[in-house]
């Protein structure tokens, strides 16, 4: 190896001051000191890191001399990015520092999602045949749910002026919790628990989901996001999975980063939403409810490649799951705001939640979108990333995925390229939940009547009271004020 910029980086990490800040987690970034250094000091700076990311490579062992390797390559790497001062972030030494490209591209568990088989209905409108909107009481598509266009137009006829420059979600307790997926590709059940969850708390009905449920127990027969679990999946089957299903708490079923057998209580088993629902509400006693006990009523994904729907609906709904196109600088993102997305060939690969948008008066007044990740509170800004945004041009801001095949179809309808617009891809794929807010009282007292009874309720009675409630309220309990 010759003398090169990683010199410095790598004499840095080896000083004892600077040795001390990578196990303490205080080396957030360097600066480029351009001083003559051995490549010998090398050795030092790796045990650093294998001290502080509990590494137990054995000195000596293939293994190791493989990941020193690689160590060097991402030391260089982040050292010449953070050299080079147009860029308005910095990089960092974090746990990807190690990986190859394979184990870094497992963790991009996001697929392309596709419509629950025998499921949701379409609503029409816009360029999308894909805006779902599934709700509790559509057991057939004149069952009576509210109406699916009357939310679209709503939300796409949001004046520019009538939402602040800026919006964040940081405050809930769900974007505090930031979790860390491991080496499991969970990205899309990481992305749906946390949009649920603060979704719940929005309505005043907060909890701590289970993640392994859905990774372990959402049905994937058709491929679509990959063969499901650990391998990937969409953020649509996983609230599709939830509504028709419920869902545990973490406590009861606590996160493994690994594929599990699913719980025979919590398999799939549901033909309908009538089926699930009134199978919910008829065993609730002992058990876990379900989603609409807990107060979910539906998803929705919203209008491909829109901005207006989705800036609408993260400011009078709440955090938004969304498709992104994770490009290699990711894994190496400490602060600032990115803007490294290929734009003319977008890969979608990563689900991730949209938690805001502002603008940084610090850096030249930039806008950015914000994003929360799965990867865990050393990654980034505390767990989230911020991309630029270029707002009313972000539907302007488009380009062709054409590897649908790396992670955006399903096996069974594979496309041949999609069009991807916003900045990584942001506007392409956004799934927002519904939940009626606490004290409407909606399901509850439909639950109530069932429990109660002691004979099982017929779907037609269920459906039919249902249908009469939540049509009166449900539109208006989605738009949720601001905690």
């Amino acid at each position: 190896m010759a003398r090169s910029v990683i010199a410095t980086t790598l004499a840095l990490l080896a000083a004892p001051a600077v040795a001390h800040q990578l196990h303490s987690g205080q080396l957030k970034q360097r600066s480029c000191l351009g001083a003559d250094v051995l490549e010998q000091n090398l050795p030092k700076s790796f045990d650093s890191f294998i001290q502080k990311f509990e590494r137990t490579y054995t000195k000596g062992s293939e293994e190791f001399a493989e990941r020193f390797g690689l160590f060097s390559r991402r030391m260089n790497e982040i050292e010449t990015h953070n050299c080079d001062s147009p860029h308005k972030w910095k990089a960092q030494v974090n746990t990807f520092a190690d990986r190859s490209d394979q184990e870094r591209d497992r963790v991009l568990g996001w697929r392309r999602n596709a419509k629950p088989r025998g499921g949701a209905s379409h609503a029409e409108g816009g360029s999308s045949s894909r805006n779902l909107l599934r709700v509790t009481t559509e057991v057939k598509r004149s069952s009576g749910s509210f109406d699916q266009m009357k939310l679209l137009r709503e939300l796409r006829s949001t004046n520019r002026d009538e939402l602040p420059a800026e919006h964040n979600w940081k405050h809930l307790n769900a974007m505090q919790k930031v979790r860390d997926q491991g080496d499991c590709g969970s990205c899309w059940a990481f992305a749906a628990v946390t949009a649920l969850s603060a979704h719940a708390q929005i309505a005043g009905r907060e909890h701590d989901f289970s993640i392994q449920q859905i990774v372990s127990c959402t049905q994937n027969e058709h491929k679509c996001g990959g063969t499901g679990g650990c391998d990937g999946a969409t953020a649509e089957l996983a609230m599709e999975y939830v509504l028709q299903n419920g869902l545990t708490s973490e406590e009861k079923f606590k996160y493994e980063a690994q594929d599990t057998q699913c719980p025979s209580e919590m398999v799939d088993k549901s033909s309908s939403a009538a089926s699930s629902l009134l199978s919910a509400f008829n065993k609730m006693r002992g058990r876990d409810i379900g989603a609409s006990a807990m107060g979910m009523t539906g998803w929705m994904t919203l209008p491909e490649n829109e901005l207006k729907p989705l800036k609408s609906a993260l400011v009078t709904m709440g955090p938004v799951a969304v498709s992104v196109a994770a490009d290699a600088f990711w894994f190496m993102y400490s602060t600032g705001i990115m803007k490294t997305c290929n734009v003319d060939k977008p890969i979608i690969n990563h689900a991730v939640v949209l938690v805001g948008y502002g603008i940084d008066n610090n850096n030249d007044g930039d806008a950015y979108w914000e994003l929360q990740n799965s990867w865990g509170k050393e990654w980034g800004e505390g767990g989230f990333v911020r991309i630029t945004r270029v707002d009313e041009k972000e539907e302007k801001h488009c380009g062709i995925d054409d590897q649908p095949e790396d992670g955006i179809a399903c096996l069974d309808n594979l496309p041949t390229n999609v069009t991807v617009c916003g900045t990584c891809g942001v506007l392409y794929d956004s799934v927002v939940p519904s939940f009626v807010k606490q004290g409407t009282e909606v399901l509850e007292r439909i639950g109530k009547r069932a429990l109660h009874r002691e004979q099982p309720v017929s779907s037609s009675s269920f459906v039919k009271g249902a249908t009469r409630v939540l049509d009166k309220s449900a539109s208006e309990n989605l738009h949720a004020s601001q905690i």
